[in-house]
């Protein structure tokens, strides 16, 4: 039977920016014509793996590429002895490419969370979306929402699937609503419920997220937390409520 929990964490031997660099050093080391600049290697790196995947992108009628083909066959060559031969876990070479070199890019908090443990490089691509661009706010305001999302999620033992979960919850862009759209109508439209709710905690966890916990005063923040109290205790009512009704109707309320 599947599972959603949180399963034990064992580290990862590549999961960090030292071990990162430290691929690219010797696969330098190794095929010294390759360019030194770390932005560059990684941009030969990313042509290679596409020339790889998509053969027939890159032909003559595709996109050309800046990197010489047989540079690019010789650095994924040299990058699959390496990740073969070394401490870490038999990774292939598209894995590396494609996730583990984002490592160099992870904000900060992200990167210590990763390199502590608190969670693999999936869970960690999954905080990285939380960033300045997608959140159109500043670095200290996406990095508060990162954490309180980090924290949810080691307090809930999610698995990482949870995680990705609250983070397009976040990024779910709300549905526009037509100017042309009297209250009449409005009213006249068939609401989910449920959909409402989800809305408006959806909406809760973002403005929640705009603002820092200096910003709130000491009444502000007993508010918050004794509405958030009634929520809790309406949803628990409806809990026990519905643990109260029999699993199936009597025969004769079906006639």
């Amino acid at each position: 039977m599947r599972t959603s929990r949180r399963r034990k964490r064992t580290p990862d031997p590549l999961a960090s920016v030292a071990a990162v660099r430290g691929v690219l050093d010797e696969l330098r080391r190794r095929a010294p014509h390759l360019p030194d600049d770390e932005r560059e290697l990684v941009s030969l790196l990313r042509a290679a793996i596409y020339r790889e995947r998509r053969p027939q992108a890159v032909g003559p009628r595709g996109r050309r590429s800046r990197w010489p083909e047989r540079l690019t066959i010789v650095a994924l060559a040299n990058l699959r002895e390496i990740l073969a031969t070394g401490d870490y876990g038999r990774k292939d070479a598209r894995s590396f490419v494609e996730h583990y070199l984002g490592v160099l890019h992870f904000p900060a908090d992200v990167l210590a969370a990763l390199e502590r443990g608190d969670v693999n490089l999936f869970e960690a691509e999954q905080l990285t979306r939380l960033n300045t661009k997608t959140l159109q706010t500043n670095p200290a305001r996406a990095a508060g929402r990162r954490a309180r999302i980090l924290a949810a999620h080691l307090a809930s033992r999610d698995a990482g699937s949870k995680l990705r979960d609250r983070v397009d919850a976040l990024l779910k862009p709300a549905k526009p609503v037509s100017k042309s759209t009297d209250d009449a109508s409005l009213l006249e439209v068939e609401v989910d419920p449920g959909q409402v709710f989800y809305e408006l905690l959806t909406s809760i966890a973002q403005a929640l997220g705009e603002i820092t916990d200096e910003e709130l005063s000491k009444e502000e923040r007993e508010r918050i937390l004794e509405h958030g109290d009634q929520i809790l205790l309406a949803l628990g009512r409806v809990r026990r409520r519905r643990q109260k009704l029999p699993a199936t109707l009597p025969a004769e309320s079906l006639s």
